[in-house]
């Protein structure tokens, strides 16, 4: 099977716990700060107001 323009493909074994990882490292890397999950996001932007349409 090819891979496709862009595509990566994980070594074996890595599944998505390798993307997780890599993901969870990006963010502390480009933030400072560990992720937040989705209902942590949407609880402070409704705190804060909302966000204008």
């Amino acid at each position: 099977m090819r891979e496709r323009a862009g595509e990566r493909r994980l070594p074996a074994g890595e599944g998505a716990a390798g993307f997780v990882d890599a993901a969870d490292d990006g963010v502390r890397r480009a933030l400072g700060r560990p992720p937040r999950t989705f209902a942590e996001f949407a609880e402070s932007t409704a705190a804060a107001g909302g966000r204008p349409v």
